[in-house]
């Protein structure tokens, strides 16, 4: 998608030290901080959430808690967010679904530019192909096979519309026979393939990396543009399926109406957080691509990616409810 998120960001620079905790403690809204999640436990946005509110809880001196709220590919958490008080104290945690729902669905209940202020694009990140390991060795296999077979292949994504989905759809509209099999995120998509209930999965990398690491499923592809430096073995969907392209990012956003010292506030903790040695080291093991910046940097890449997302619902024809 964007160009802001083309390349590797490092989060590297001054010490964490700068925004002494003391400082970024003192303001003037305290209570707990809910970040909304909008997919089940165990998939990426799950797990950058966790590790962030760790942090963030002890930096800035307040209790963070992981809300949740997965369903209607997540709308039921982007409008819980649009519908919040502004006042600091509610969090959406997001992926480019985000941006995806306003194209791929008839109505949906939020506007992603006027019912949320942005924080921060925090990592960009692949899609990952993989397979339960008693399937194919590799992509070529998998192409092979999902030609081949009458009946075709399943494919378990994180949802309906979701970055897999379309993924999915993009290999499929090059002679592929493949259903993307839905489920209510990451963590449930990858749990059918390690099961054998469905052949192959496409999540984020992140959200599949430790059971990759573990054996229990076989990575063969990844869909953004380049090869993943985490996975440099591991082929592009694109190199055997042109076209078939998707990128991805996840961020922070705030209700419209938050406070701009809120938001601030927020986005200088955050900063602080990801220059903390051993959190730069989480989001790299996890392959997550650091990246950070002000809230207008992430404005920018949301006004550019939802013309590129439409482009690409146009173009696969997939539409929602």
């Amino acid at each position: 998608m964007s160009a802001a998120i083309s390349r590797r960001k490092f989060l590297t620079g001054a010490s964490a030290t700068l925004f002494a905790p003391a400082v970024i403690a003192n303001a003037s809204t305290q209570g707990v901080i809910r970040f909304v999640v909008p997919f089940a436990p165990g998939g990426s946005v799950d797990i950058l959430g966790r590790l962030l509110g760790r942090y963030l809880t002890e930096l800035i001196g307040q209790t963070i808690i992981i809300e949740n709220r997965s369903g209607a590919g997540g709308n039921l958490a982007f409008n819980s967010v649009a519908q919040s008080e502004p006042d600091g104290l509610t969090y959406l945690l997001a992926s480019e679904t985000f941006i995806v729902n306003p194209s791929f669905m008839q109505t949906v209940p939020y506007d992603p530019v006027k019912d949320f202020k942005p924080v921060m694009l925090i990592a960009s990140l692949s899609q990952l192909l993989f397979v339960n390991p008693s399937w194919v060795r590799d992509f070529a296999g998998f192409i092979d096979l999902a030609k081949s077979r009458s009946e075709g292949l399943d494919v378990a994504t994180q949802g309906n519309g979701s970055p897999g989905h379309f993924a999915t759809a993009l290999m499929a509209q090059q002679g592929l026979k493949l259903t993307s099999v839905p489920h209510r995120g990451g963590g449930p998509a990858i749990q059918s393939v390690v099961s054998g209930h469905i052949p192959a999965g496409i999540t984020t990398l992140p959200g599949a990396i430790g059971l990759v690491k573990e054996g229990m499923v076989r990575p063969i592809a990844v869909s953004t543009k380049s090869r993943s430096s985490f996975l440099p073995d591991i082929p592009t969907m694109n190199e055997l399926v042109p076209g078939a392209v998707v990128d991805g990012w996840q961020a922070m956003f705030a209700p419209a109406g938050t406070p701009a010292n809120q938001v601030e506030r927020m986005n200088r903790a955050l900063a602080a957080v990801m220059k903390l040695p051993e959190v730069h080291e989480a989001l790299l093991k996890q392959c997550f691509e650091p990246i950070g910046g002000a809230p207008d940097e992430l404005e920018r890449v949301v006004r550019s990616d939802l013309e590129a997302w439409r482009k690409i619902v146009e173009k696969t024809n997939i539409r929602g409810g």
